[in-house]
C-alpha cells in the first residue's frame, strides 16, 4: 500500500497532481518542468493553442504563438491578478 503524500495547508490535491493556491490571486495552479530544469506555475486547464497563446507543454518546452497543433498550459503569469 502506498503511502499518502502530505498537502500543507496551500495545497490541494485534485487527480494525482498537487496544485499549489497562487498566494497573490487565490487561484489553483500547478507546475511544469521545463527543459532548463526550472519549475513554471501554469494554469490548470490544457488547451490548443490559437496562433497567439504561448503554452508550456507536458515535456517541459515552452512554446510562443502556439499553433492549433499544439497542446499545452498556458502559463500562470498572464492570468495572475498583481
Amino acid at each position: 500500500m502506498q503511502a499518502e503524500k502530505k498537502i500543507t495547508s496551500y495545497q490541494t490535491m485534485i487527480g494525482q497532481r498537487p496544485h499549489v493556491v497562487c498566494p497573490i490571486c487565490g487561484q489553483q495552479v500547478h507546475f511544469v518542468t521545463t527543459i532548463a530544469g526550472k519549475q513554471m506555475p501554469c494554469q490548470i486547464a490544457l488547451e490548443y493553442g490559437d496562433g497567439k497563446k504561448t503554452l508550456v507543454t507536458h515535456t517541459g518546452r515552452t512554446v510562443r504563438k502556439a499553433a492549433a497543433d499544439v497542446l499545452g498550459f498556458q502559463p500562470h503569469w498572464g492570468f495572475c491578478k498583481r
